[in-house]
């Protein structure tokens, strides 16, 4: 991680990593092995009706909030230290 990095709750400092940081990469894989799942069954068309629409919503939500971080500035890259 940079020594430029900003802190937050899941890493407080550089090289440091809370409980919640923990925490949320648990979660973080759960979300992502549950996404692979899904994906994987709407391609097998075994997931139809409701819970594909729900699921596609999802998607779409969640690439929507992505675009409006990215827009607003929220991954700007960090100044280079060399």
């Amino acid at each position: 991680m940079s020594q430029l990095h900003r802190p937050d709750s899941g890493y407080p400092k550089a090289g440091v990593i809370s409980v919640s940081g923990i925490l949320h990469l648990g979660y973080f894989f759960v979300q992502c092995s549950v996404s692979a799942y899904l994906s994987l069954l709407m391609l097998v068309g075994v997931l139809q009706g409701l819970p594909l629409y729900i699921a596609l919503l999802g998607g779409a939500i969640y690439v929507l909030s992505f675009a409006f971080d990215v827009r607003k500035g929220a991954f700007k890259q960090l100044p280079s230290i060399v």
